[in-house]
Formats: C-alpha cells, structure tokens, sequence
C-alpha cells in the first residue's frame, strides 16, 4: 500500500514546476503543442509547466454538475459547446431528476459564457487539428471535469491528448482508459478524501489572478 506525507505541494505553482519535470521530453519534442488549463486552479498549474517547457499556453473550461443535496458528488459536466457529458451510473442510481440536471446545465453554461468572456475575450480557442494537447488541472477528484474536457477536445481531432496532473484519486483514472494518449501524474491513490489535503496552500484561485495570469501570455 502506498503511504503518503501530507502535503505534497507547497502550492499549486509548486505542484506546477514539479510536473514540468515529469513530462518526458519526447511528448513534446519537434513542437507543435500547446497547454490547456483547466479554470481555475490548473490555470496557475498550466503557466509554471508552459514557463518552464516553452509551450503555449491557453484555457479550456468545463464546469461540473452536482448531484441534489451533494455539489461535490459529480452527475456530469459541461463543456464549452455547453454539451453535457453524464455520469450515468450515479444518475440512475440518485435517482436524479431531468428537472435537476436541466437547471444545472443552464447555470453552468451562464458561468462559462462569463468566464470565457472573462478569461479569453474576444479570442477564440486555438485550432487544435494535429496538436499535441496537454490538459492540466491541480488535481482530479472524480475526473468528471477533465473528462468532459477530454471529450471536448477529440472534437478537433489533434495528433495527441495528454492529461497532466498533480494528483488523483485512483478511481477517477479509469474513466480515461482508451481516451487519451498519457495520463502523467505523480500520485495516484485510494487514499483520497480532496485534492486541497496534498497541498500546504489551496486557498481559493481569483478571476482577477487568472486574468493577470492570461494577460502574460
């Protein structure tokens, strides 16, 4: 069994230089790549790896649905597109209303619209056609976010879709089998209650620190 001293990371820029180290030269050698980071906390995450390895960076946004009674517990999410992807498993078995993910769905496609008005302006996500795309969060709980990203992308249809995380929870893993080209994450484990416990500092990401951080770039 895999023990694990807390914390792991000092902060999520912290968590974001050590997976730069992570990530083996030849996923992203001979160029042609680009980050996409996960609003709000990959956002920091994504701009220490893209720093340091000299691949652009941008955002992409999805926005989880909680189940009635448990925001946390994830039913689905929705991507950009506001396409919703489900978790069909919990729905049945909460017994989740399509009154429940209807309302959701169109909170969370408003919260979207404001952040990508917010986060990217006027500009467009870059065309991804025959990139390799690298999809960083600060780390995946139930992975229902990254997954709704991961389906996203395929749309676009790039040479490579690679997820890079500090941490996750074993159980969200298996919902990426067969769909990407890498997962590279360092901890993976059972032993999962939040991903704030394996940092010494997740206070809560701004728009105003993701705006300075877009306006680097």
């Amino acid at each position: 069994m895999l023990h694990i001293l807390y914390p792991i990371y000092k902060d999520r820029a912290d968590a974001g230089r050590k997976l730069a180290d992570k990530i083996p030269p030849s996923l992203y050698f001979g160029g042609n790549n680009i980050i996409l980071a996960i609003p709000r906390g990959g956002v920091i995450v994504g701009y220490e790896i893209s720093r340091i390895l000299k691949i652009p960076l941008d955002i992409i946004i999805s926005r989880k649905i909680g189940a009635p009674h448990n925001p946390e517990l994830a039913i689905g999410a929705v991507t950009e597109d506001g396409s919703f992807v489900k978790n069909i498993f919990l729905i049945k078995t909460l017994n989740v209303s399509e009154q429940h993910i209807n309302n959701k769905i169109e909170e969370e496609k408003e919260e979207i619209k404001r952040r990508m008005e917010q986060y990217r302006g006027n500009k467009l996500l870059p065309d991804l056609k025959d990139k390799k795309v690298f999809i960083v969060d600060d780390g995946l709980a139930t992975g229902f976010s990254m997954y709704a990203c991961v389906i996203y992308v395929q749309k676009f249809l790039p040479k490579s879709i690679n997820i890079v995380v500090p941490v996750a929870s074993l159980c969200s893993t298996r919902l990426f089998k067969n769909q990407v080209d890498n997962l590279i994450c360092p901890i993976i484990t059972n032993q999962f209650g939040s991903v704030g416990q394996f940092y010494e500092d997740f206070n809560q990401v701004t728009d105003e620190e993701v705006q300075e951080i877009m306006g680097k770039i």
